[in-house]
This record gives structure tokens, sequence and C-alpha cells, in this order.
């Protein structure tokens, strides 16, 4: 069942057990209302015998607590939290899914929360779901925590000054939004050390000035940021969106295949472009969108046959050091983006 948060506020009133899967961009969203549940049943007591965390997306260990009974604590309380994080849903066989979703549903009493990085869990469409993200929803209370949008956002930061006893006025925390993107966990802490500012200096009221001077400003990077810094051969434009995906937890095997497929691409689009064929050509034998095909068509001149053998190369001894080297593995990717892109 799909809940927005005004639904599974209802929910944890009425009757916090149950199965939850939380998932999404919004990590501070998913933090919070982690929260809130967790003190709908244990309450203020962090070292409740009945709250297990379940780390390494271990089923086994999920299926034991689903059959253990829980123990009276402080809470004087008899059920339990179970949180269950690192279960990466694009390699769960149908079968290990379709035992896990089993195991959801006899959850009854026990409170779980499957807690998802986006690295873990394909989505889909809002019309078409994926195969995993549908069939948790059956068994499962199901929060997509999203990005904000601009006017919740400014309403949400009008509070959090308020809070500290400062004013911000809705223009200016919009600019802030624009300035420092609208992830909430950074606002929130761009908020703080604006407060601080406004409050040490002995005057609460916030405006532009203060953002540009205390702030810091970022950027979210999208879906193709990275594709697109390989298709420009943009080393500088490459590394901070890998920092933000290491930041972000994404696994170095999937940043590893999204390269790997690109420079595979334009490896066999020069190819066909110097054995004569046109763009439409290749677009149709590719089944390739023509405007797509166009970008890669161009990025595929910008390299030699030879540097392109050579970077598919690299992609290859780096997937052989990710599965066999103890080191840490994002240096291997950043060393695969020097060797080819720094050249």
């Amino acid at each position: 069942m799909f809940l927005d948060t005004i639904a599974l506020s209802q929910r944890i009133k009425t009757d916090p057990s149950g199965a939850y899967l939380f998932y999404g961009q919004e990590e501070y969203l998913k933090r919070h209302w982690l929260g809130v549940i967790r003190k709908a049943v244990i309450g203020d007591d962090p070292a409740s015998f009945n709250h297990i965390k379940i780390d390494g997306g271990d089923l086994s260990a999920l299926e034991d607590q689903l059959d253990s009974m829980p123990m009276f604590d402080l809470t004087g309380g008899g059920s339990k939290l179970i949180e269950l994080r690192d279960v990466d849903f694009s390699k769960l066989s149908k079968k290990e899914l379709d035992s896990l979703c089993d195991l959801l549903r006899s959850a009854e009493g026990d409170t779980v929360v499957i807690y998802t990085l986006p690295s873990e869990l394909p989505e889909g469409t809002k019309k078409k779901p994926s195969v995993p993200l549908s069939a948790l929803s059956e068994v499962c209370y199901t929060v997509n925590f999203e990005r904000q949008s601009a006017s919740k956002l400014v309403s949400w930061l009008g509070r959090h000054f308020a809070s500290q006893g400062c004013e911000c006025d809705p223009d200016t925390c919009r600019f802030l939004i624009d300035y420092c993107t609208p992830d909430m966990f950074i606002l929130s802490f761009e908020a703080k050390k604006l407060c601080a500012y406004a409050i040490k200096r002995g005057n609460k009221r916030i405006d532009r000035a203060a953002v540009k001077l205390v702030a810091s400003p970022a950027k979210i990077y999208g879906a193709y940021d990275l594709s697109n810094a390989l298709l420009e051969s943009d080393l500088s434009a490459a590394f901070p969106v890998v920092a933000d995906m290491k930041m972000q937890k994404e696994r170095p095997e999937n940043i590893l295949s999204q390269i790997t497929r690109t420079f595979n691409e334009l490896s066999l689009i020069r190819a066909l472009a110097d054995g004569g064929m046109s763009r439409q050509d290749i677009a149709s034998a590719l089944k390739m969108n023509e405007y797509a095909l166009g970008l890669k068509h161009k990025a595929a001149l910008r390299y030699s046959p030879e540097r392109l053998e050579r970077i598919v190369g690299l992609c290859f001894e780096a997937d052989r050091a990710l599965k066999s080297s103890p080191v840490n593995r994002y240096l291997i990717i950043e060393d695969l983006l020097l060797e080819a892109l720094g050249t």
C-alpha cells in the first residue's frame, strides 16, 4: 500500500506495527520518519532490547528475528522494531523477493522498516512501478520520500529559522534553496550556520547578503551528469559527480557499469562511423534515439579509435580490480577516470 506522509502519520499514531518500505531521494525525511516510528514503538529507550538493526541486507537475520519472541524491557512493551538496510533489490532473484514478501506478511505485531538508498531499489514509474517495488507494495506500507517542492521547502525553512529566533522572508528562503540545492540535510545545516551568524551579529534578520557570505553553494547531480562528463571528456566535471555518488553510497560497481557502458557505446559508434555508416543508419542498427545518437556520435569522433580501445581495456582492468582488490574501491574508479580522461 502506497502512503503519503499524512497517511503515514495517522498509521503510526493508530498502530505502528507492520512492515514499511522507505525509499526515494530525500534522506532527511526518511530519517525523520524513522525517528517517529522508533519513538512510537520503543519510546525513549535507546538501549531497548526490542530494537534490532540488520545491516548488509541479511534476509536470514530478518527471518530469525521475526521468528523470535520480543522481550519486555524498560518501555513495558512486548513488540519489536526491526530495521533492515543494504538490500540491493536489483540483484534479488524472484525466489528471494517472493521469500522476503512472505516474511513481511508475518510481521504482524512487530514493526519492520526497510530503509533503502536510491541506488538499492529500482523505482520504475508511477504508472508502472518496478517489479520489486510493486511486489513490496503488496505487503508493506510503502512511502516515497521525494525531493520537496520549492514552496514546501520555503515554508519549512521559515519555520526552521523561526524556531531559532531568526527571521528569513520567503524570497530569501527561495534564494537559499537555489543557492544550496533542495537537499533538506544541506539546507538544515546551512540554516543552522546562518542562524549562528545572525545571532552573533545581533541582527536576527537573514537576507541574501548573509546567504552569499555564509552559505556554501552546492549542486544536486542528476542521472545523466556522469555520462555527459564522459561524452565531453571533461575530467573536472566527472570528478564532482563521482564524489557525490560516493557520498550517496552508490556502489562502485554501478558507477563502473555506467562508465563502461558509455565507452563501449562510443567505441562501437566510432567503428560503425569509420566503416561508412550514416548517423541514421547507426541509430537504426543500435535501436537508439536519433538525438541521443547524435550526442554520442559527436563524442565518439572526439576520441580516437585507439584511445577508445585503450579506455575499454582500462574499464575491464578496473572491473577485475573491483572484484579482487582489498583497497578503497572508489579509488579504483577515480584512477580509471584519471587514466581515461586525463590525457
